[in-house]
């Protein structure tokens, strides 16, 4: 065989060239080295790695699952998606505060309604005490003067007459009228307390309807401007009601509220009626006069008043 046949690489021979290999893998080489080269006449191709902006690369060579760049559409579905979820973030923040101020301001509202029944409870029980002073003091007195009755008749020789019975009796009545006059006063502050404390119950309570109304429809708000608004009503509202309780609805004020609507001077045309009664009655002057001075340092009168009835107990016919 000739031996340069044998020495040739299909037979396994060595040869001083290139193998058939080496020249595909060179071959290969200068195919992509030539189209990774900047060729003008093919706008927008370039080499590998080399982006031009604005213009989509048709790649030769190098990684071809190298992603291409977003268009102006996708870039705007993107910033609207970014820009939606931070708006529902800021939504979700928003009611998260509205919800807090909602129950902040029915706490203030139900501390506030509470400030208002402490405040009536104590004036009802000054009152009570009041009366209760007034009918024992009464209670007292009249069974104290009652025997004086008796004895200003037997010094008449008229003790087993019909007149001390009938004096006695007519006594009777007026001290049960006394009482009469003072349940019914008591009954009347009492009323007027309970009305002003249902006024201001029926306030409270038609503010926190709307505080629960607001709670309902909350999830369904989706306007950032409203729920910025609910949010700052409601900081404003709570901020009103601590004003007023520390101020005109403070425990002071209430106080002095009821004592003007159930004032101790309100009972001066009943105690007037009252002493009335008593000076026109049967009973012995030393009675009628003791029981007066007693009705009339008990009441909670001025001293200008009281001096006024006192004057008057002399003269039954000025007490109107």
């Amino acid at each position: 065989m000739n031996p340069a046949i044998k020495s040739s690489p299909v037979f396994g021979g060595k040869t001083s060239g290139p193998s058939v290999n080496q020249l595909q893998q060179q071959s290969t080489r200068n195919f992509v080295d030539f189209y990774n080269q900047p060729n003008p006449s093919l706008p927008g191709y370039t080499r590998a790695g080399d982006p031009i902006a604005g213009q989509q690369q048709v790649q030769i060579g190098g990684d071809l699952n190298q992603p291409s760049a977003p268009t102006a559409d996708q870039i705007y579905a993107q910033q609207a998606a970014a820009q939606a979820r931070a708006e529902e973030a800021q939504r979700g923040q928003l009611r998260g505060d509205i919800g807090t101020n909602i129950q902040n301001a029915q706490n203030a509202y139900s501390q506030l309604y509470g400030d208002v029944t402490g405040a009536a409870t104590s004036q009802r029980q000054a009152l009570d005490q009041r009366y209760g002073k007034e009918t024992q003091a009464l209670g007292e007195q009249f069974n104290q003067e009652l025997p004086g009755i008796g004895r200003a008749y037997a010094a008449r020789g008229a003790f087993d007459s019909s007149y001390r019975m009938d004096a006695e009796e007519a006594a009777q009545k007026q001290f049960q009228r006394q009482l009469e006059d003072i349940g019914s006063q008591r009954e009347a502050d009492a009323a007027k307390i309970g009305q002003y404390v249902a006024e201001q119950q029926a306030k409270i309570q038609a503010e926190q309807g709307i505080l629960g109304t607001i709670g309902g429809r909350l999830g369904q708000t989706t306007d950032l401007n409203e729920l910025m608004q609910l949010r700052n009503q409601l900081e404003r509202q709570i901020a009103d009601t601590q004003s007023q309780r520390a101020g005109a609805m403070s425990q002071q004020q209430l106080m002095q509220r009821f004592g003007q609507l159930a004032p101790a001077n309100d009972r001066l045309s009943v105690l007037q009626g009252t002493l009335s009664q008593i000076m026109q009655s049967a009973a012995p002057q030393g009675l009628k006069v003791a029981t007066a001075q007693q009705l009339i340092g008990s009441a909670g009168l001025s001293p200008e008043d009281q001096n006024r009835l006192q004057q008057q107990i002399t003269q039954p016919t000025q007490i109107a």
